[in-house]
């Protein structure tokens, strides 16, 4: 099964190198067990022991936050880059089919930061016996969480690649609005109100440039169900604010810290934001003193577009390009041992000026956090509310709603209303309303 299991951390963790078979769907739908009905991976068999031989690289992807491995079959279901290297697509710790402790049952998980992220893909890549490996991160937590894994593990990364990379988080008014937005997702009670909170979740995570028609009608639909299926309010405490959480509470690496990352960087960006994009990407390319970063400029995009079949054909040709660009030689590979975990806690206990980190457990991603006491305290402060506002989530116990996000404005899905006849004072007749019902 493709999952692998971090028993000290309580995470478990989904990978695959294929398509879905069966992608998210506006409706419930049956998913065939044949196995000539299943997709076939980039990996054949999912056997790892090809990784080691072969001089193909090893790539793997991020997905967004909110999101997950299903959203980069645009990636995976490329044919350039199926020729160019192995891919695999992990869902995060609050995605899909990955399972995290729930937030307000254990006090450990306060500690999730892109830190405990990075120290999290480490293990990951450990239970595997990964070589090293090349990241496609895109949006603030996988970006922060890509490039804090360089710092720590650089023996096991090859290059980073980061689209849509963020302004500094006191610099962003998005941040706040993305909190406000979520929060009220949480706090839907009745269908009005969780589509106007999607619409927001949907302008911030899309639509914050000047083209509105970033993703098509049926992709848009598709977010709005993956939202309601697997970050609905009724689970919003440990899923949809972790997203927000892990945005707003990141600890954004120093200049000193940027200089330890010597790996090959490409960052694309969307030239069209109604938050400054480009200049966050041209000022993030300087911190990369010691990586001779390469910035693309993707004409017209947004915040999010490697996921959309509008952008993804262009983003898939400049990244191939860039991996063509870069040598790998599977001979001298090394891999994530309990050696290379001591060492990235040695880092982060410099980082802290703790020694005491040192002893922390290695095997544990929570180890590698440096989340604040008062960030933790203020993090379960905002969580509290959801928790009494689960049993209220106006979604149905199958995740699947009564109209499309498309629909929302469409009154035909309604039941057709039955014209009453009434007397000349505007009042229902009794017979005829009984006669009616």
């Amino acid at each position: 099964m493709p999952y692998v299991n971090l028993t000290q951390s309580e995470v478990q963790l989904y990978w695959t190198s294929c398509v879905s078979p069966v992608l998210l769907a506006p409706s419930p739908v049956q998913i065939s067990t044949d196995p000539l009905t299943l997709c076939t991976g980039n990996i054949p068999g999912d056997n790892l022991r090809l990784l080691r031989s072969d001089p193909k690289p090893l790539v793997v992807f991020l997905h967004p936050a909110l999101l997950s491995s299903d959203w980069r079959e645009p990636q995976l279901s490329d044919p350039t880059l199926n020729e160019t290297c192995y891919m695999i697509a992990i869902d995060g710790p609050n995605a899909r089919r990955s399972s995290c402790p729930n937030y307000l049952a254990h006090e450990y998980p306060l500690k999730h930061d892109t830190w405990a992220e990075a120290g999290m893909l480490a293990l990951f890549a450990q239970a595997l016996d990964l070589p090293p490996f090349h990241i496609f991160a895109e949006q603030t937590v996988a970006c922060d969480m890509s490039k804090k894994f360089a710092i720590l593990f650089p023996r096991q990364c090859l290059s980073i690649t980061l689209i849509g990379v963020f302004p500094p988080v006191d610099e962003s008014w998005f941040h706040e609005a993305y909190l406000e937005a979520a929060l009220a997702w949480a706090a839907s009670e009745d269908l009005e109100s969780l589509e106007e909170a999607q619409s927001s979740l949907g302008w911030l995570y899309f639509f914050t440039g000047r083209d509105y028609n970033i993703l098509s009608e049926d992709e848009m639909d598709r977010f709005m169900e993956h939202l309601r299926l697997y970050h609905g309010p009724g689970d919003a405490s440990n899923a949809l604010l972790a997203a927000t959480i892990a945005a707003r509470y990141r600890r954004s690496p120093t200049r000193e810290q940027f200089a330890l990352i010597k790996q090959p960087v490409l960052l694309m960006q969307g030239t069209d934001s109604s938050i400054p994009m480009m200049a966050a990407a041209e000022q993030h390319a300087t911190f990369f003193v010691n990586s001779n970063p390469r910035l693309e400029r993707i004409p017209g995009a947004s915040l999010v577009f490697s996921v959309s079949e509008r952008w993804a054909p262009e983003v898939n040709s400049r990244y191939a390009s860039f991996l063509a660009d870069q040598s790998f030689d599977p001979a001298s590979v090394c891999t994530v041992d309990k050696t290379a975990l001591r060492k990235a806690l040695s880092i982060v206990a410099d980082f802290e000026n703790d020694p005491s980190i040192t002893q922390k457990d290695p095997m544990a991603m929570w180890s590698y956090s440096r989340m604040t006491a008062e960030a933790a305290k203020e993090i379960k402060t905002l969580l509290l509310p959801s928790l009494a506002l689960e049993h209220k989530t106006p979604i149905v116990p199958s995740g699947y709603h009564v109209r499309k996000y498309s629909e929302r404005y469409d009154e035909e899905w309604l039941p057709p209303k039955v014209e009453q006849p009434r007397d000349t004072f505007g009042i229902v007749s009794r017979t005829t309303s009984e006669a009616v019902h």
